[in-house]
């Protein structure tokens, strides 16, 4: 991966970090501490590029997407890192990557579609005015 540490985009190095699977499992288990991520197989975790957007109408694209697997499941993980509160609202941003995403997946054959899980991590300096779920 070729990264420019000195660009503007604050959230290079986390990218950067995160396109290594086993960094991506620390994450999850270690950091994030989300309970699922114990049941993941850690040689199945795929890092995959973010190409469903050809006709680029996304304001926000996930930073890292991560092909996995949980309890025999393909799952999707969307890695989203936002330093801004994003003006239109960060689910309709969530939904609209998952949604065309589905369709990418539809096209290629997929007879069903698949779990996406999204993750949302926040360094901003103003307060988050999203509503928080875990």
């Amino acid at each position: 991966m070729n990264i420019n540490f000195l660009s503007r985009d604050e959230n290079a190095i986390f990218t950067f970090i995160l396109s290594d699977p086993k960094e991506i499992l620390f994450f999850l288990r270690n950091i994030a501490k989300f309970n699922w991520a114990d049941k993941m197989q850690e040689d199945s975790i795929e890092v995959i590029p973010v190409d469903y957007d050809s006709e680029n109408i996304l304001v926000c694209k996930p930073d890292i997407i991560a092909k996995v697997t949980i309890e025999n499941n393909t799952v999707y993980i969307f890695i989203f890192f936002v330093s801004k509160v994003p003006e239109c609202g960060m689910k309709s941003i969530i939904l609209s990557n998952m949604l065309l995403f589905w369709e990418k997946k539809i096209k290629e054959g997929t007879d069903k579609v698949p779990r996406v899980i999204p993750i949302v991590v926040y360094n901003g300096k103003e307060t988050w005015t999203e509503p928080i779920e875990r």
